[in-house]
């Protein structure tokens, strides 16, 4: 297996904290809250919006929209 030629964020982050720990881990997590808080955050970005945002959005344009008489009904 080849070595990876970028390093994350989070690798950098984690070996600065504690080389040491960093070490002993080598390179793989060793504070499981941390990463399970951060692939659940991971996961709640990549879902992409919700139908309902989208309709609640679509209500208030059309309501800003007959507001502000741009739009006569």
């Amino acid at each position: 297996m080849t070595k990876p030629k970028t390093l994350s964020v989070s690798k950098l982050a984690f070996y600065a904290e504690d080389p040491v720990r960093f070490s002993a881990a080598r390179g793989g997590t060793y504070n499981a809250t941390a990463a399970k808080m951060g692939t659940k955050a991971h996961e709640r970005i990549g879902r992409g919006p919700s139908m309902l945002i989208f309709v609640l959005s679509v209500f208030a344009i059309i309501a800003a929209l007959i507001y502000f008489n741009i739009v006569q009904i």
